[in-house]
């Protein structure tokens, strides 16, 4: 016979309660016993978290739809020079859901970029967007450290309510015109 009078944590006893890890041989009711409120109570509630668990594995499958996206390639130019290394970013006009990432890419050396959203180069929703771009220099060991990094382009360029870009992405491959950036 065992003394249920103690509560030890450690070993799965609470406040004189049956052990409470369900797997366990000894929570089954010992010969001549009969199944306590509390063997039943704790295989509820494992059975409750399995539920809960496999409702929310499922729930990604249920709303990760992504939206369909188009691929979408073009140009900067600054002063008349490709903007090599130039981050672009768009950032939908209307309607947007604040859990998808921007579209963005950056700009090679020709003056050439590709857009991407979920990974590099995978294209953009459809819609109308407002285009920010930065041109960040590398900086230097000191300027690191202090936190001073600079972008090349004008201020105005860097914010979607200032830089006056825009650009439509289309329901299929679009190839915008080329931004044409000035001081």
């Amino acid at each position: 016979m065992r003394d249920d009078s103690f509560t030890d944590v450690g070993s799965g006893y609470c406040g004189g309660e049956r052990p409470l890890c369900p797997s366990s041989p000894s929570t089954a009711p010992a010969p001549g016993e009969a199944n306590t409120p509390m063997t039943w109570r704790v295989a509820l509630n494992h059975l409750r978290s399995l539920g809960l668990a496999l409702i929310l594995l499922a729930l990604p499958a249920c709303g990760s739809q992504r939206p369909a996206l188009y691929p979408v390639h073009g140009k900067v130019f600054f002063d008349g020079r490709p903007a090599a290394g130039a981050l672009v970013v768009f950032h939908p006009i209307r309607g947007a859901d604040p859990n998808i990432p921007r579209p963005s890419g950056t700009v090679r050396g020709d003056g050439s970029f590709s857009l991407g959203t979920f990974a590099p180069d995978d294209g953009a929703p459809s819609g109308d967007y407002n285009v920010a771009i930065v041109w960040l220099t590398a900086p230097s060991p000191a300027a690191s450290q202090k936190g001073d990094i600079t972008n090349r382009l004008p201020d105005r360029y860097a914010h979607p309510q200032t830089s006056q870009l825009q650009a439509e992405v289309k329901d299929g491959p679009t190839e915008l015109e080329p931004f044409k950036l000035t001081k």
